[in-house]
């Protein structure tokens, strides 16, 4: 696991939304890259998993959604009920909550309606692939924020002493790759403008 001196943090949504069965089957196959100090949230299941849930992988839109199918189909009884203090009525309301949820989530696997899939890594080690690249893809939203106090706890970061020429050089690469990043932009779009000329010319 990478520790960051900086508080960058990363936000990723990727949006689902069903156009046609090849672009469908498309989204399931983006590259996704969960660190162990990843939460991963589906809104429209009321699904949080928090940082450590599904430990570290490097898969697929699928093979996520896959992976949670499997792991609470076999075990997630238990966080919809199931206990010995239920009644008869409760457990049965339980069971019905269980069967829709796994339902929903295989649905979300066929793309059958939209959904957004969230990453939120407060360590910024965390990635979604863009089918567009260099291009905007708009089916990622990317939000970068700061660190909370809150957050640094759980991480055991307020308890490191760490030197502030540290952060600030964590600060100045992050600053550098930005700017690589723009200009490498920049001279992509220079060099589409130099052939339409050519071309028009020829």
């Amino acid at each position: 696991m990478l520790l960051s001196f900086s508080r960058r943090c990363l936000f990723i949504v990727l949006i689902a939304f069903f156009v046609s069965y090849d672009r469908s089957f498309q989204t399931l196959t983006i590259h996704v890259l969960q660190s162990e100090t990843a939460a991963l949230i589906i809104p429209s299941l009321d699904l949080t998993l928090t940082h450590g849930t599904l430990g570290g992988r490097f898969t697929t839109v699928e093979g996520i959604l896959s992976q949670i199918h499997t792991e609470l189909a076999e075990k997630g009884w238990a966080f919809f009920g199931g206990s010995g203090d239920s009644t008869t009525s409760e457990l049965a309301d339980d069971r019905r909550k269980y069967t829709t949820f796994l339902e929903g989530l295989k649905a979300l696997m066929e793309i059958k309606e939209p959904f957004e899939l969230i990453l939120d890594d407060p360590l910024s080690n965390s990635y979604i692939q863009s089918l567009y690249a260099p291009d905007p893809d708009p089916q990622l939203e990317v939000e970068v924020y700061e660190r909370t106090w809150e957050q640094n706890e759980e991480l055991g970061l307020n308890d490191m002493r760490v030197e502030e020429g540290d952060i600030r050089k964590e600060e100045q690469r992050e600053k550098e790759a930005e700017e690589r990043d723009k200009n490498e932009g920049a001279g992509k779009d220079e060099n589409a403008k130099e052939v339409e000329i050519k071309s028009s010319q020829v």
